[in-house]
Formats: C-alpha cells, structure tokens, sequence
C-alpha cells in the first residue's frame, strides 16, 4: 500500500484542526448562524463591501480542496469516489462546526462555512478525478512512463 495519500491525508486532516480549532482570543463568545449566506447579505446590503465575505467563503472552499484530494487518492478504488469523499468531507466539516460550538473556542458556528467546506471537498474529489483521468491519458499515450 502506497502510504503517501494517507499521510497527506492526516497532514491536511491536522492543518484543518490546527486553523479551525484554535481558540481565539478576542472573541469572549462564539455565535451561531443557520441562516445561509447572512453574513454576505448583511454586507451587501449595509455595508457595501463584500472582499471579507467572499474572501472567508473562497477559504472555506480552499481548505477542504487538499484534503479530500488526498482522500481521494487514498480511496482511489471506491466506488462512486466523488460522493464518497464529498460525504467525509461534509462530516467532517459538521464535526468541526459541532466542536467550535460545544469546546466554546470563541469562534462561529456557521453553516456557510458548513457548506463551502463541503464544496470545497466535492472540488477536491473533482480535481483528483480528472488528474487522474490525464494522468492515465498520458500513461497511455507514453508521454509518461
């Protein structure tokens, strides 16, 4: 067994922790919101500025890429793989989300963050798929050995 996915695996697995669920300091309570896209209307509409919503949807997105990438190569041989690695990565997003709240780390519960970290990991199922696809392309056509 290759064991490089499953350490990149557990390396973007502890990355993610290491972002997610480290306590903030300036933040005495964390706060939750089940109402998609709020922080991005409110910005919208009263403040007339959208970069640090989008930039925080964009990162929510990023950071689950290379994770389900390397669960993807891990799992290389499951069947209906995007789905799969899209399911993890939304569980695991969840349970990230689970945690901030109820270890009270002074950070938001946010299911836009649920939802782009889920994204973020059907994307990265995504660009495992198609490197893989080139990959084999290329292998075939003997451009690589």
């Amino acid at each position: 067994m290759n064991l490089l996915p499953v350490l990149f695996t557990c390396i973007s697995i502890g990355g993610i922790c290491l972002i997610t669920l480290t306590p903030l300091d300036n933040v005495s309570e964390g706060s939750v919101n089940f109402d998609p896209f709020s922080n991005l209307k409110l910005n919208l509409l009263y403040r007339n500025h959208m970069d640090v919503p989008i930039r925080n949807l964009l990162a929510n997105i990023i950071l689950f890429i290379p994770f389900t990438f390397f669960l993807a190569w891990w799992m290389r041989h499951s069947k209906q793989l995007i789905l799969m690695v899209t399911f993890l990565g939304g569980i695991f997003s969840f349970g990230i989300e689970f945690a901030q709240y109820y270890l009270a780390l002074g950070r938001a519960t946010d299911i836009d963050d649920w939802m782009m970290n889920t994204l973020g990991s059907f994307i990265g199922g995504i660009l495992f798929v198609t490197a893989r696809y080139i990959y084999t392309l290329l292998k075939i056509n003997k451009i690589i050995k």
